[in-house]
């Protein structure tokens, strides 16, 4: 019995440790998704015209998340 509640406590401890990279990861991630969706929107937020969904838009290069 003491051996498989030794196993469970490692198995939680090796979670939690794993976890908050993961978590810190994620907001990063979210933050960035959030100021792309800003920028992408904004010059419809200054401008909501029918002819501003109208202009062709040039894509700029992909950017890297890492």
């Amino acid at each position: 019995m003491v051996i498989v509640a030794f196993a469970v406590a490692m198995f939680v401890l090796s979670m939690w440790r794993i976890h908050r990279p993961m978590v810190t990861a994620r907001d990063g991630f979210v933050a960035l998704t959030r100021r792309l969706y800003a920028d992408a929107y904004a010059p419809i937020r200054r401008d909501p015209s029918i002819q501003l969904l109208e202009i062709p838009v040039r894509r700029p290069p992909s950017r890297s998340i890492h």
